[in-house]
C-alpha cells in the first residue's frame, strides 16, 4: 500500500507544471515596461514605451512550464514509453496538430515583424514559442493521462485557481477593485521599484470585470472555459470539500460574467449549453421535472440578469435594427487635394489653391463641377446641395512638434459631430490624428458588414476591415501577434465613425479569424479539425452509455468547454 501511494504522489508530482498552467498562471498579474516596436508607425504614438500588466509575465511563465513540460515528454519517449501513442488509430489527431504546428511556424519565421511572431507582440504576447507550449501540453496530456486521479488532481487544482479569479471578479463587479488598491500596489509593480511614484490605473469602468484577465472579453472566454468544468465538478466530485468550492466558484465565474458583460463569454455559454443539452437529452427524457426544473432555473437567472441591467442587450448588439449610414465614408489625401466619399454615393474633390496654405480652395464633384456652399459668419462652409449638404469645412488649428509647441493651421472637416483635421507641411497635404502625428488618409479595403459596423459591440467594424487579409493568408499567415501591424490602423475615417478613434486594433475579436489571418487557412482548418476529433469521440464514448463513469462526465464538460 505504501509502494502505491509513493507511485501516485510521484504521478503527481509529474503533472504539475500542467496543474499550474491551468490554476495559476491566470492569476500571475505584474507591471512589465518595453518597447511595443511600433514607434515607427505613424497610427502609434512616437514614444514605444509601454507599460504590460496581464500579460507578459503570463507569457514567460508559461514558456518556462513549457520547456519543462517538453523535457518530461521527451523523457518518457526516450525510456521507450509511447503511452497511449501505441494504441490503434491514436495517431490520427496528431496529424491536425502537425499541421496546425508547421504552418503556424513557417507563418511566424516569414513575418515582417519576426521577433514578435515568436516572443510575442503588443497587448498580445502570445507568439509561436506560446503555442508550441500549448502543443506540448496536448501531446504529453493526450499521450499519458490514463489515469483517474490525476483528471482528479488537475481538475482540483483548477477549482481553486477559478475560485480565486472569481472572487476577485465578484468584488469589481460589486465596485472594489483589490487590484487597483494601494496595498496591491507594491506587490504588482516590483520593476518600478525606486522610480517614483506609480499609481495603478486600468481603463476600466467602475463595476466592470476584469479579474486578472486583462480585459472584460478576457473574462468571457475564461468564464466559457472553465464554467462548464466547475459546475460539473459541482455536481460529480467525490471529495465533498472541492465540490463546495466547484460550486462557489461557478457562482463566482457567473457574477463575473455579468460584471464583464463580455459577449464573447455569453456565446461561448450558450455554445455549451447546446452541447451540454445534447448530451444530456437521454436523461432529460427519463427525468422530465428536474430537467424543468433546470430550464426553469436558466430562465430565472437570464431574466433577474435583464431585470437587474435592462440595458445588458443593447451592450452585446449595439444597434436598433436600423442601418447606420455615416456622411463621410472615406477621405483620401493627395499632394494638394482631397477626396470625399459620402454616404450617400456622392464624391466632393477639395483641391487647394496655394501648396503652402488652407486657406483658399474650390469644391467640386466627381465630374469636375463646383458645388454650391454658404460660408456663415463664424466661417463655417457648408455644402449646400442635396446628398452634401451634412458636411461642414472650417479653419481651425492643431499643435505640432514634440512637445506640442509648435501651432499650425488646419482644415477641419466636419459630420455627425466628427471632425478630422487637415494639415499643410513640406508642400503636403496630410492628416492630424488623434495622437497628435501627421499621416495621409488613404481607400481602405473592406469587406461585409455596411452600414452595420456597430454590429456585436462594434465587431462588425473590425470583422469589415479583417475579411479583405483572408484571401492572402490562405496557406501562411502574417505570423503571430503581426496583426496590429497588418490591420489597417491609418483607417482614420472608418474608426472615428465607429468610435475606435486613437485606439489600436490588435487583434480581429475572433478567434478564428485571428488564426486564419496569422497561422494561415490550413492551420485554422486543421484545429477546427481537432475540435471535430474531440466531439465525434466524445460522442462515441459517452453519448449512449446509460450509466457514465466519472471520466466520462468530465469529458462531456471539457466538450463543452471547447465548444
Amino acid at each position: 500500500m505504501k509502494q502505491n501511494n509513493e507511485k501516485m504522489e510521484y504521478g503527481r508530482r509529474f503533472w504539475l507544471p500542467i496543474l499550474i498552467i491551468l490554476a495559476v498562471v491566470p492569476l500571475i498579474t505584474m507591471v512589465h515596461m518595453y518597447d511595443n516596436g511600433m514607434s515607427k508607425e505613424a497610427w502609434a504614438a512616437s514614444s514605444g514605451e509601454t507599460a504590460d500588466f496581464f500579460l507578459y509575465y503570463k507569457s514567460r511563465i508559461i514558456m518556462i512550464l513549457g520547456l519543462i513540460v517538453a523535457i518530461l515528454l521527451g523523457y518518457r519517449l526516450m525510456k521507450g514509453d509511447y503511452g497511449t501513442f501505441q494504441k490503434k488509430n491514436a495517431w490520427i489527431p496528431l496529424i491536425p496538430v502537425g499541421v496546425y504546428a508547421i504552418f503556424s511556424l513557417v507563418s511566424a519565421l516569414c513575418a515582417v515583424h519576426v521577433e514578435d511572431a515568436f516572443w510575442g507582440g503588443y497587448e498580445q504576447f502570445e507568439g509561436i514559442l506560446v503555442l508550441l507550449v500549448y502543443i506540448v501540453c496536448f501531446l504529453l496530456v493526450y499521450g499519458y493521462i490514463q489515469k483517474e486521479e490525476i483528471v482528479s488532481f488537475l481538475m482540483n487544482g483548477l477549482i481553486i485557481g477559478s475560485l480565486i479569479v472569481g472572487i476577485l471578479g465578484v468584488f469589481q463587479t460589486f465596485k472594489i477593485d483589490w487590484i487597483q488598491s494601494g496595498w496591491a500596489k507594491t506587490l504588482l509593480t516590483p520593476e518600478l521599484a525606486g522610480m517614483g511614484d506609480f499609481n495603478i490605473k486600468l481603463n476600466f469602468e467602475e463595476g466592470m470585470a476584469y479579474s486578472t484577465l486583462h480585459n472584460p472579453n478576457y473574462v468571457g472566454s475564461y468564464v466559457a472555459i472553465a464554467l462548464p468544468l466547475t459546475v460539473m465538478l459541482a455536481v460529480s466530485a467525490k471529495n465533498i470539500t472541492f465540490k463546495i468550492l466547484a460550486g462557489i466558484s461557478s457562482i463566482c465565474q457567473l457574477v463575473m460574467l455579468y460584471g464583464s458583460q463580455s459577449l464573447t463569454g455569453a456565446l461561448g455559454l450558450v455554445g455549451a449549453g447546446v452541447a451540454a443539452i445534447v448530451f444530456l437529452f437521454p436523461y432529460g427524457k427519463r427525468h422530465k421535472f428536474v430537467s424543468a426544473g433546470i430550464v426553469a432555473g436558466f430562465a430565472a437567472v437570464f431574466i433577474i440578469c435583464l431585470v437587474a441591467k435592462p440595458g445588458i442587450l443593447d451592450r452585446f448588439l449595439q444597434s436598433d435594427g436600423d442601418k447606420t449610414v455615416y456622411s463621410i465614408q472615406s477621405i483620401v489625401t493627395k499632394k494638394n487635394s482631397f477626396e470625399i466619399e459620402t454616404g450617400s454615393g456622392e464624391t466632393i474633390v477639395g483641391t487647394f489653391s496655394s501648396p503652402d496654405s488652407i486657406d483658399s480652395f474650390q469644391l467640386a464633384n466627381s465630374k469636375g463641377e463646383k458645388l454650391a456652399y454658404q460660408r456663415e459668419n463664424n466661417g463655417v462652409i457648408t455644402i449646400t446641395e442635396k446628398g452634401y449638404e451634412r458636411i461642414q469645412f472650417a479653419r481651425s488649428a492643431v499643435m505640432l512638434g514634440k512637445d506640442n509647441d509648435s501651432r499650425m493651421d488646419s482644415l477641419q472637416i466636419r459630420a455627425d459631430g466628427k471632425t478630422w483635421e487637415l494639415v499643410k507641411k513640406d508642400g503636403k497635404l496630410r492628416y492630424y490624428n488623434a495622437i497628435g502625428r501627421l499621416d495621409k488618409l488613404r481607400k481602405i479595403d473592406s469587406v461585409g458588414f455596411e452600414n452595420n459596423y456597430d454590429f456585436a459591440t462594434k465587431r462588425g467594424y473590425i470583422w469589415s476591415r479583417t475579411f479583405p487579409m483572408l484571401t492572402s493568408t490562405i496557406f501562411f499567415g502574417i505570423g503571430r501577434d503581426n496583426f496590429v501591424y497588418e490591420f489597417p490602423n491609418d483607417d482614420y475615417v472608418g474608426k472615428i465613425n465607429s468610435s475606435f478613434d486613437g485606439q489600436i486594433i490588435t487583434k480581429p475579436h475572433n478567434m478564428y479569424l485571428q488564426i486564419w489571418t496569422q497561422d494561415g487557412m490550413l492551420a485554422c482548418l486543421a484545429l477546427i479539425a481537432l475540435y471535430i476529433m474531440l466531439a465525434v469521440f466524445t460522442f462515441r464514448n459517452c453519448l449512449h452509455s446509460k450509466k457514465k463513469s466519472w471520466i466520462q462526465k468530465m469529458s462531456m464538460a471539457i466538450l463543452c468547454s471547447a465548444t
